[in-house]
């Protein structure tokens, strides 16, 4: 289910503008998929094109699962992407699961950040405010699957996030995802 993007005074002491909190009105909008496959927290996942007709159909009901479920994010296209998992439809970081038993299982519901600020996986993104992508297009570029990249001057990948602090390791860090759905 969609979350509200109106702004909005949230709080039930909140009279004014200068009553409301930062983390009243963050911006941050989650949404709850199915995990196609295990996922762990602060992963970067993308549609699951496993669930799309094979062949294809334009029967737009048929393609309903493959909005539903996400996997990991392939982090390089001549190496890791695959069918199963397209970086280029990033949805947004994995955020808690939205089970009763907390699992990030293969089936399991899961909340992810589809826009706003998230603690997200990297490969040594580098500076603050770089740009992140969820996949390289340049062949020597290997990343683990569900982690994002600093998008290269070369590429041609659609951003999927922007690096709030610097990384110079495989790590977690803030960043702000970039809405790729509405």
């Amino acid at each position: 289910m969609a979350t509200s993007t109106l702004v909005q005074f949230l709080g039930s002491t909140d009279t004014s503008a200068t009553d409301v909190a930062a983390t009243d009105v963050n911006r941050r909008q989650v949404e709850t998929f199915i995990a196609g496959t295990t996922v762990a927290l602060g992963q970067w996942v993308a549609l699951d094109l496993t669930k799309s007709p094979s062949p294809a159909t334009v029967v737009i009901d048929d393609y309903a699962e493959a909005a539903l479920f996400v996997r990991p994010a392939a982090s390089d296209l001549n190496a890791a992407a695959t069918i199963e998992s397209q970086a280029s439809i990033v949805v947004g970081v994995v955020l808690s699961s939205a089970e009763p038993g907390q699992t990030l299982t293969a089936g399991s519901k899961i909340n992810v950040v589809t826009r706003g600020i998230a603690i997200a996986q990297v490969d040594a993104a580098g500076a603050k405010t770089d740009i992140l992508i969820g996949m390289a297009l340049q062949p020597d570029v290997t990343a683990t699957a569900g982690r994002a990249i600093a998008q290269a001057a070369a590429s041609t990948a659609r951003a999927c996030g922007i690096a709030l602090a610097s990384a110079t390791t495989q790590t977690a860090i803030p960043v702000f995802v970039l809405p790729s759905m509405t």
